[in-house]
């Protein structure tokens, strides 16, 4: 006979009358838990201790937590794997339903009146409740294809420049109008003299 095996978890709920930051303390110190874990755990959300606890250690972190001032969930495993695969089961049918409703869009038939939005979807109606022929700037039509797209070409002003200072080089003069360096003078040679080799 398999024997039942239990989860325990911790979702910072304190005994009645307990200090909460004494209680955060000593759970802090029963896990060795830095300032962030021990924040965590008593965040409200539910933080799983132990997995696939059997009766005995179900008792002992029974009473660690009733020690340190703290009150610990304590769940059949069988219970959260049944409720674990239902919440699975669940949230594949609700995918697949908005999925089906993404791929199959409404139908659209024609209004009775005549005006071109028909049964539309809310999503696809304007939020003003204003068709586009009732606005006078977009109540157009299209011209015939080979129509100038704009209807009047204002040709620039002729652009002149002044070229009167302007001069052209000789074929093969150097590009660069910079004047070239003076040429230095020459080494200053009075103070040397020549030898005889005799």
């Amino acid at each position: 006979m398999n024997e039942e095996l239990f989860e325990i978890a911790f979702a910072g709920e304190i005994a009645e009358g307990a200090d909460l930051e004494a209680v955060k303390l000593r759970i802090g110190q029963m896990f060795k838990a830095d300032a962030e874990r021990v924040q965590k755990m008593f965040s409200g959300q539910r933080v799983v201790i132990k997995r696939q606890a059997d009766a005995g250690m179900v008792a002992k972190y029974r009473a660690a937590f009733e020690k340190a001032g703290a009150v610990c969930i304590v769940r059949s495993l069988a219970e959260v794997e049944a409720e674990r695969k239902a919440q699975a089961e669940a949230a594949r049918e609700t995918a697949a339903t908005e999925s089906t409703a993404e791929a199959t869009p409404p139908p659209v038939s024609p209004s009775p009146e005549g005006d071109g939005q028909g049964d539309l979807p809310p999503a696809l109606q304007s939020r003003l409740r204003v068709r586009a022929d009732q606005i006078p700037e977009l109540d157009t039509d299209l011209a015939p294809v080979g129509s100038p797209v704009q209807h009047r070409i204002v040709e620039p002003p002729p652009f002149e420049i002044d070229t009167d200072g302007l001069v052209l080089a000789p074929v093969g003069s150097p590009l660069v109008t910079s004047p070239e360096p003076p040429t230095p003078p020459p080494p200053d040679t009075s103070g040397l003299s020549l030898l005889d080799n005799d």
